[in-house]
């Protein structure tokens, strides 16, 4: 179902407005203490990957974030309402700063609102392709002789 005018749904396009102008402290004023942040890489390969729970392990997480990449293209769709989790559709471009390498692609972002604060968001990327792209970061960044990850 599609909804336009639901508490849940405007929550989440504030948490995505915030996060789009890099205003973190309206980005984290929607967020619960308890948050569950789950990001669906390899967090072997790549740090923000996995399980991570409490507002100060998710903050760290976006920190990381924010110090690894510049987002150039950062673009939500297909708002959809099920119960108390909105799900979308996020378009990005990134630059890895390190790297001088562009990421570009999509996720689905399932968000997770209760008492007007959002608990759990689980974000699922094109795994193979985040995680080659990390992989490709990794082996380009090694001098002739040591071993490639």
């Amino acid at each position: 179902m599609t909804v336009t005018d639901s508490h849940e749904l405007t929550l989440v396009q504030n948490l995505y407005t915030a996060w789009t102008e890099r205003d973190m402290e309206a980005f984290f004023a929607h967020v619960d203490d308890d948050i569950v942040y789950v990001l669906h890489l390899d967090p072997a390969l790549i740090p923000m990957g996995g399980e991570h729970r409490g507002r100060a392990a998710f903050r760290a997480v976006f920190d990381q974030f924010n110090a690894t990449f510049s987002y150039l293209r950062f673009n939500r769709s297909l708002f959809r309402q099920s119960g108390d989790v909105v799900s979308l559709r996020v378009h990005y471009s990134c630059l890895h700063k390190a790297s001088g390498q562009i990421l570009s692609g999509s996720y689905t972002a399932n968000i997770t609102v209760r008492d007007r604060q959002i608990v759990r968001i689980e974000e699922f990327p094109d795994q193979g392709f985040v995680e080659a792209f990390f992989r490709l970061i990794a082996a380009s960044s090694t001098r002739p002789g040591e071993e490639m990850r």
